[in-house]
């Protein structure tokens, strides 16, 4: 039985990869036929995979889960900072993809936490929310232009992605 759930949780994890790989593409496809320049690598990136790489499965999904918070946020400035209306639909697919995968890892993060005590589980929640802020002012400040395009001050920004992130935690504690 635990066979099947962790094959169960793998699948799901191959298809979220497989929808990022395809969110990849076709904002590169966008990207060039507007003649934008592409970024190969980015080293916030790089700081994630590699969190991501030498973590356990819980780090790992938290690490994952502060990403798409941070997209959730990013992509509704996107829409609202363009009159493309074909980017705006590339954001609002992005948009319905990251909110399915918030929840999924939200309650893969419940079910990891169940066995523990309150006390331990908070304190990987301290991290979490540490975590989520500290990069916070890292993803604003290299990309500031588009969420003000987009109508966020950082104030507003930083409020968004909290409140993002209390509404997954909400699952996280099961409240």
């Amino acid at each position: 039985m635990v066979k099947t759930r962790e094959q169960d949780y793998y699948n799901a994890i191959v298809q979220f990869i497989r929808e990022e790989q395809r969110h990849a593409r076709d904002l590169a496809r966008f990207m060039n036929r507007q003649e934008i320049p592409l970024i190969r690598d980015h080293w916030i990136d790089r700081v994630f995979r590699e969190l991501r790489r030498f973590a356990g499965l819980e780090l790992s999904i938290i690490v994952l889960i502060t990403a798409e918070i941070i997209a959730k946020v990013y992509y509704k400035a996107l829409k609202n900072s363009t009159n493309s209306r074909i980017l705006r639909e590339l954001c609002d697919q992005i948009l319905l993809d990251e909110e399915k995968h918030v929840e999924f890892q939200s309650e893969t993060l419940h079910k990891l936490g169940k066995a523990r005590s309150k006390t331990v589980n908070d304190c990987i929640g301290l991290f979490h929310r540490g975590l989520l802020e500290g990069t916070l002012f890292i993803v604003w400040h290299q990309h500031k232009s588009v969420f003000k395009a987009g109508g966020y001050i950082f104030s507003n920004f930083f409020s968004v992605c909290r409140y993002e992130y209390k509404e997954s935690n909400k699952i996280v504690v099961g409240s």
